[in-house]
């Protein structure tokens, strides 16, 4: 499986980073390695190859400039597998990212997880992942919650993933390069 996503830059990346480790040193927590880079999932995919997407997120990076998002509040997956999460705020440019890429990569054969079509993704920042003994989440929540986990900040590309033995790693990246609309323009 495939994975398109948006990966954060400092400050906010160390800040996860931290968290991250905070979380392993505590709990044993260490899931989040299997993508060892902070970021938002846009969606996972199958049946595509990187040669079959390369052309699509290239046209969407040139057209798109850089943005800005934000996370907000705390959240909990508790199946197929348990997440710990500071879930991103779904501002209208993510949204029809997602979509324009969902609904491309459908066109082109891709299979999209159902957790990733548009009316179910949820977008996230991942703190912790993974089997932990029983009760270690609700602690962690309560780790978690005394933390700052305000992020804001800047995508400034697409990155592709492939999974690559215990974990995923970045293949090809795709800088957003589009202009912001002047002022009065749509």
């Amino acid at each position: 499986m495939s994975t398109i996503a948006l990966v954060l830059h400092d400050p906010a990346a160390s800040r996860v980073r931290g968290i991250w480790s905070l979380l392993e040193a505590e709990f044993g927590l260490s899931g989040v390695h299997k993508v060892p880079f902070p970021h938002v999932t846009l969606l996972a995919f199958d049946q595509l190859t990187h040669h079959d997407v390369k052309d699509l997120l290239e046209r969407v990076s040139q057209s798109m400039p850089p943005f800005m998002l934000e996370t907000s509040g705390i959240g909990l997956f508790g199946a197929p597998a348990r997440i710990l999460y500071a879930p991103v705020v779904k501002t209208p440019v993510l949204f029809e990212l997602h979509q324009a890429v969902c609904a491309e990569l459908t066109k082109r054969g891709g299979q999209i997880p159902p957790l990733y079509h548009p009316e179910r993704w949820v977008p996230h920042v991942t703190l912790a992942q993974g089997d932990a003994a029983r009760g270690t989440y609700g602690q962690a929540v309560d780790l978690v919650l005394q933390q700052d986990l305000r992020l804001s900040f800047e995508v400034r590309n697409l990155t592709l993933f492939d999974w690559i033995g215990p974990r995923y790693e970045p293949c090809d990246r795709f800088p957003l390069m589009g202009r912001p609309a002047a002022a009065g323009e749509p």
